[in-house]
């Protein structure tokens, strides 16, 4: 997977994606795979946006049955299963569990019938995904089970709890490169850090004049068909605002919080908040915002907190007071956990697609919860040129197939096969029999390409094989992040390449010796270098 800038406006592509979220890269790489020549773009790097920031679960859409949105339940039911199918070492399931309390939508009888409906409409969930990666069944258990799970709990008023099981992305940003990698291996181009200034069509072809925030250089790339996924900046474009403009007009910062202990093992824990709130789309109130704690990587993530946004080119940013008011309202949940600023290790941060509103407080959110596929022939007279609205990480999968199924029907796409050649558009579905040899710690942190990074492991004499003085980061693995992968910023390697930010901030030696190596290999000036410990350490400034 090489960045090679100049390539870009040497094609006519059939397909150019704006955006190199989840979404985006899913769309990308789906459309290789069914023959379209495809271009992805990304203004960023890969998966540096909402896509990375999240609670990390792949919703099967339990939650919505108190919308009674079937249609919604069905597609994060497909996705998911996608996502275990095609991404094993990347993701598990999870077992979630929420105390049962009284007698009416919250007590034993409802969410067990709840729990059985859930198990009815997926009752195909676990179609070729491997058996170790299986979804069990729903199911009560009794408040006795439910105090030991979630110890330190008043139990005073609960009767029990629920079961369930999603799946939990281990590693968020390498499923999106992972699928990056799969569209150039099928001979499909991406770059990131490249921003589309103006979409156009000129002689029946997109025309996108781009430009490249490393060199400054200036692209135009040209495709018959364009589609922008940019997310939160959907409705940047002055080309597509008719369309775009009453779609993408509400917005949210969506913030979670990581902490040091696990404080539920091996449960995912979802609790109502103090504060209420009325979901005016739902059919069953539930009176109040649920937060869930989720175990990953030995800590525990918490969230999730919404806040109005206004303007999504103005970069969300939160404080240190916001932060201290959130983990207030936690403590105030689960006081047994006891939680001190000091515990934050980090906070998970993008926006959210909104209802807009003039009612109610800063924090009584109403999120969108429809993804939203525009044809900019209609209101905007661009032929084949399209935007998709998205709200959530697990739905990529479904969303994807709506948008190639609207190519179908313009005659673009007319490969008859396509739908079965989407389910598995990588060679195959797990990394072979012979990935055991590969250590686990790179099997988690690179999937599919965990291979391919051992040659660059350094050697066990060479002065700078381990980064800092731990065992977690070798200096092989910035080279190849580099080389292979598009990094051309230290954040780009410890946040997305390899995680080794992602759930905490590095120790100053390993932040130190990412940046020497990175020099190194980037021919940077000791400036660059200062720059780029200063752009990662910014990132957690809150927390110091």
């Amino acid at each position: 997977m090489k960045r090679d800038v100049a390539q870009l406006g040497e094609q006519q592509f059939d397909l150019a994606v704006i955006g190199g979220g989840v979404h985006g890269a899913t769309i990308a790489a789906l459309a290789a795979a069914t023959g379209l020549s495809t271009v992805l773009l990304e203004k960023g790097d890969f998966c540096g946006g909402t896509s990375a920031n999240s609670l990390k679960i792949l919703h099967g859409g339990l939650r919505y049955l108190q919308h009674m949105d079937l249609p919604r339940i069905r597609d994060s039911i497909i996705s998911r299963r996608w996502m275990l199918k095609n991404f094993p070492e990347l993701v598990e399931p999870l077992q979630c569990i929420m105390p049962t309390s009284g007698r009416a939508m919250r007590s034993k009888a409802a969410m067990a019938a709840g729990l059985f409906i859930n198990d009815i409409f997926s009752c195909t969930r676990n179609f070729g995904v491997l058996p170790e990666k299986h979804l069990k069944c729903g199911k009560v258990v009794s408040k006795l089970s439910c105090a030991k799970i979630m110890k330190g709990l008043d139990t005073a008023n609960i009767s029990g709890g629920a079961i369930w099981y999603d799946a939990l992305a281990l590693n968020t940003e390498r499923i999106v490169l992972e699928l990056v990698t799969r569209l150039t291996e099928l001979g499909g181009k991406a770059a990131n850090y490249i921003t589309v200034k103006q979409i156009a069509r000129e002689g029946g072809s997109g025309v996108l004049c781009c430009a490249d925030t490393d060199s400054g250089q200036e692209i135009t790339v040209r495709a018959g068909t364009v589609v922008n996924t940019s997310g939160p900046w959907c409705g940047q474009f002055n080309d597509l605002e008719k369309g775009t403009g009453q779609v993408c007009k509400g917005w949210s910062r969506a913030v979670n919080l990581i902490v040091k202990p696990e404080l539920f093992s091996g449960y995912a824990v979802g609790l109502e908040g103090k504060s209420s709130f009325v979901d005016k789309d739902a059919v069953i109130q539930k009176g109040k915002r649920l937060f869930f704690f989720v175990p990953w990587r030995g800590k525990t993530m918490i969230g999730t907190v919404y806040t109005s946004h206004q303007d999504p080119q103005i970069p969300p940013i939160v404080s240190r007071s916001e932060l201290e008011a959130m983990l207030s309202e936690i403590n105030q949940i689960y006081p047994a956990g006891n939680l001190q600023y000091e515990d934050i290790v980090n906070y998970h941060m993008g926006l959210m697609p909104s209802v807009p509103s003039d009612d109610g407080g800063p924090f009584d959110v109403q999120l969108d919860k429809k993804e939203v596929l525009i044809d900019h022939s209609v209101e905007d007279g661009l032929e084949n040129v399209f935007t998709v609205k998205t709200v959530k990480y697990t739905t990529a999968f479904s969303v994807a197939c709506q948008f190639l199924e609207a190519l179908v029907g313009k005659g673009i796409l007319k490969n008859d096969k396509w739908k079965k050649v989407v389910q598995s558009p990588f060679e195959d579905s797990a990394l072979g029999p012979d990935i055991v040899s590969v250590p686990a710690r790179l099997r988690q942190r690179y999937g599919r390409q965990a291979k391919g990074v051992l040659p660059y492991l350094a050697r066990l004499g060479d002065a700078k094989k381990n980064v800092g003085t731990e065992d977690a980061l070798d200096s092989g693995e910035i080279r190849y992040a580099v080389e292979q992968e598009m990094a051309l910023h230290l954040d780009d390697v410890l946040l997305r390449r390899t995680d080794i930010a992602t759930d905490a901030l590095p120790s100053e030696q390993v932040l130190e010796d990412s940046a020497d190596i990175m020099m190194e290999v980037c021919g940077w000036s000791r400036e660059r270098r200062s720059l780029e410990l200063e752009r990662i350490r910014k990132h957690f400034q809150p927390l110091s």
